[in-house]
């Protein structure tokens, strides 16, 4: 029975503790500081008063009471958890600037010599015929002629801005006639004749 009168008094004490600090904010202030309260707690009759430790002291038929107002230590760091999973890959982002040009490399060893081509026929050479060039949309012909003592076998040209339409023989058969049309910004032309002597 007194176990139990013992635990009724304690719970009474902790509920008159609470109201006290909650309606006791001035008498609080008047108390010493070091964040240490100091209280009397009467056994028989179950009153809870706080006193001024330095200038008081509870009574014989009470019990000395202390209750710190400094809050209490952080405690200690916890472990580190576990680690997330990978995010999602992101969307790709737009394009960077061109970098500037490197500088230029080393120029790089010589390569090893090619192959002789085949031997042409000293006979056989070219002749080149003017450049001829054409207006706006002008029809154009080039000639290539070889010289006398020598007959052509083959022909070939040059052109820039010009479509060609025909390649045909000279009328004496000494040479090729190239026929073109010159677009909107002109061009030019320039037959080759190849020519064979006997």
């Amino acid at each position: 029975m007194k176990s139990l009168a013992r635990r009724r008094r304690l719970v009474g004490l902790g509920v008159a503790l609470a109201v006290l600090l909650a309606g006791s904010g001035t008498a609080l202030a008047t108390i010493p500081g070091g964040g240490v309260i100091s209280g009397c707690y009467a056994n028989a009759a179950g009153l809870l008063r706080v006193i001024d430790a330095s200038a008081a002291q509870c009574k014989d038929n009470e019990t000395a009471l202390t209750w710190d107002r400094t809050p209490a230590r952080p405690g200690t760091k916890g472990p580190s958890g576990d680690q997330g999973r990978q995010g999602d890959q992101g969307p790709q982002g737009a394009p960077g600037p061109m970098g500037n040009m490197g500088a230029s490399g080393p120029t790089g060893p010589a390569g090893a010599q090619g192959l002789q081509g085949p031997v042409r026929n000293p006979r056989v050479f070219d002749v080149d015929g003017p450049t001829v060039n054409g207006g706006t949309f002008a029809d154009v012909v080039a000639t290539a002629v070889c010289p006398a003592g020598s007959s052509p076998t083959g022909w070939g040209f040059s052109q820039d801005g010009i479509d060609i339409s025909e390649v045909v023989p000279t009328d004496d058969r000494t040479g090729w006639n190239v026929y073109g049309k010159a677009g909107w910004l002109g061009g030019h032309i320039t037959v080759n004749a190849v020519c064979m002597t006997p």
